[in-house]
């Protein structure tokens, strides 16, 4: 439960979500983002993330 410009929100994370997701994607969808577009935002972030952290995984199947 959070409160965001004066309103509380409850929030109940999906099975098996990790809390720094359900965390990140709570406060996209207070400040009025789509949950769907929240949750792609948030994944094409992770995906980024990756890319640069592994590199060499990436290049061998053709990623970029």
């Amino acid at each position: 439960m959070f409160r965001f410009q004066g309103m509380w929100y409850s929030v109940n994370p999906k099975k098996n979500e990790p809390e720094r997701q359900t965390h990140e994607i709570m406060w996209r969808i207070a400040k009025g983002a789509d949950p769907q577009q929240a949750y792609r935002e948030w994944y094409a972030r992770e995906q980024k993330i990756s890319s640069l952290i592994y590199p060499v995984i990436h290049n061998e199947r053709g990623d970029r």
